[in-house]
């Protein structure tokens, strides 16, 4: 039974989380010329002009982006953005090159956005609603999830990192459907296409779940990704990517990142000792990635906590991660807070699973908007530290012993094959 004062939070929730979003809508519509060039758009975009030039895997080459970049942002001097995603990623983008650049900028920000919300919309429809659920905690679900301040920098930013969200809200209805190839493929050629450095300890998830269907999927995905980037710009173009991909962390304060590599790098600065500590940090991630899939091969119903868990691990492990990066996490959001919803009370806006998930999607959103906001002062390390402690609290969930499991969280994916 809801109660009045649960209607009343749901109805502040939704109406909270709607001007957040529309305050980052406003954001992004009113980016000045100069802040479009200094967005990662720019390099994206540079990057997708060389590709339709014919440059191929010239567009990893610095010189041809350094002279794009400037061609582009001119009469503003504006350092260059290198271009890190795979090649795949640029041709994606090819289109957008026919508009003019602040253009393009806007309506790949809006199409980013809508990206995102579809993402949401795919985890809400396949999450573990109890049959009882009022429609508007739904809703509630879904504005909360929009409202996290990857938003703000997809928009702002006009990111790729919704297409990872996309893949893995795909990933995740594919099994609870019981499609585990299926999820598996989506996931892994998603992240191969576009973020593949956001992977990690998925990777290391689908790894530990060791189901031969799964794992047949997660291949067929990542050969499919590896001959997309091969197509558009060859063996050199993929190693190009590679290479930039390794390097660019340092162009960066690295605690400006929302990523293990920010903690240390508080004590250590750029040295070898922020490198290792967040090399091993990475390392342990996996390893506790693949128990999260692990757990799940042996009893389904930790799918929704220990998926999530390792999405944030994921991100953590990531060689550089930023604000935007987080809206990754927006279809997890969604599934957890059904899962919490599922939990055992008559009111569930007042069960601590309820509250305790809203407090941790609450405190990633505060930290990452306290990182954008707080202009020349690198807060990402607040962020990570944030992303740390919900990673922490979720792996514990996920792997405690299960003294009772509701039948709400019964799926289709089988134990294991």
């Amino acid at each position: 039974m809801e109660s009045r004062l649960t209607y009343v939070r749901i109805r502040w929730v939704i109406l909270f989380a709607c001007a957040l979003t529309l305050g980052y809508l406003l954001a992004g519509a009113h980016v000045s010329p100069k802040g479009i060039g200094e967005s990662d758009f720019t390099s994206f975009y540079g990057a997708a002009t060389l590709l339709r030039e014919g440059h191929g895997a010239g567009i990893y080459n610095p010189a041809l982006q350094e002279s794009m970049h400037a061609a582009l942002v001119f009469p503003d001097r504006i350092g260059n953005l290198p271009f890190v995603d795979p090649p795949a990623a640029a041709a994606i983008l090819v289109p957008m090159t026919f508009l003019p650049l602040d253009v393009a900028y806007h309506v790949w920000g809006m199409f980013e956005f809508g990206v995102l919300l579809l993402a949401v919309l795919i985890a809400v429809r396949s999450a573990p609603w109890p049959s009882s659920t009022p429609r508007r905690w739904k809703y509630a679900a879904v504005f909360a999830a929009m409202a996290g301040a990857g938003t703000y920098g997809v928009v702002v930013e006009a990111q790729w990192t919704p297409f990872l969200a996309l893949g893995l809200a795909l990933a995740y209805r594919q099994w609870r459907s019981g499609n585990l190839a299926g999820g598996a493929f989506v996931l892994v050629l998603s992240a191969g296409l576009t973020k593949p450095h956001l992977a990690l300890v998925l990777g290391a998830f689908l790894l530990g779940w060791r189901d031969r269907r799964l794992l047949s999927g997660a291949l067929a995905g990542a050969v499919t990704a590896v001959l997309a980037n091969l197509v558009v710009a060859g063996p050199q173009g993929l190693t190009g990517f590679v290479h930039l991909a390794v390097t660019s962390q340092s162009q960066w304060a690295l605690s400006t990142y929302a990523s293990f590599v920010s903690l240390p790098a508080l004590l250590f600065g750029h040295s070898t000792a922020t490198y290792v500590v967040a090399g091993v940090a990475t390392l342990v991630a996996c390893a506790v990635g693949w128990w999260l899939g692990n757990a799940v091969r042996h009893r389904s119903g930790r799918l929704e906590v220990a998926l999530a868990s390792a999405a944030v691990l994921s991100l953590l492990a990531a060689p550089h991660a930023l604000v935007h990066d987080t809206s990754m996490l927006a279809p997890a959001a969604v599934w957890m807070f059904a899962w919490a919803a599922s939990r055992t009370s008559t009111d569930p806006v007042a069960r601590p699973s309820v509250l305790a998930i809203g407090a941790a999607w609450f405190m990633i959103a505060a930290a990452g908007l306290a990182s954008v906001i707080a202009v020349g002062i690198p807060l990402g390390w607040a962020l990570a530290a944030t992303l740390v402690a919900v990673a922490t609290l979720g792996a514990i969930v996920s792997l405690a012993p299960v003294r009772h499991t509701p039948s709400v969280l019964r799926i289709a994916v089988p134990i294991h094959q």
